[in-house]
């Protein structure tokens, strides 16, 4: 192991961090430049960049994908009350609601390593939840019949993908 090098600079926290798997980019929350919002740091050039437009919504919890954001081009977002998870394109900064339940939040969601699948968590009452999976790419949102239960879980258990999906 080598020595440690600081890849950031400013006051700021950022939190939340998620790396992509081919380790060059580093998605995260941060409050630099108002209310908390998803960044991404590229690590080959240190540029660090706003992807979430700016809104009144907090967005936290960015996930990278697989192959370093979904398509290399999105990252996973929880925002919203209760929370839904959104697709962010980081290019246009632009967002899609890919996963809504009226009553539960989902939350700690995971592209499968081929990019086909998401992991999430259902929050269905105090201590209480559904990990489930759901299909990408059909319509956004994905229904909710299109949803499929893996296992019921305790207040902090949540689900991710083998490398080998």
């Amino acid at each position: 192991m080598g020595a440690l090098d600081r890849r950031t600079d400013g006051p700021a926290s950022r939190d939340y961090v998620s790396l992509s798997a081919n380790g060059r980019y580093v998605a995260f929350a941060s409050a630099q430049s108002g209310p908390l919002n998803v960044w991404i740091l590229d690590l080959e050039t240190g540029k660090e960049s706003p992807v979430a437009a700016s809104s009144t919504m907090m967005q936290r919890f960015p996930v990278i994908g697989a192959s370093g954001g979904g398509d290399e081009k999105t990252l996973l977002v929880f925002g919203g009350s209760p929370f839904q998870i959104n697709l962010l394109d980081v290019a246009s900064h632009r967002q899609t609601t890919m996963l809504k339940h009226p009553r539960y939040s989902l939350v700690d969601a995971r592209f499968s390593p081929d990019n086909r699948w998401v992991s999430f968590t259902a929050r269905i009452g105090p201590n209480r939840g559904w990990i489930m999976i759901a299909p990408i790419g059909g319509s956004n949102p994905v229904p909710e019949s299109a949803w499929i239960r893996i296992a019921e879980e305790g207040a902090e258990d949540r689900a991710n993908w083998s490398p080998d999906g």
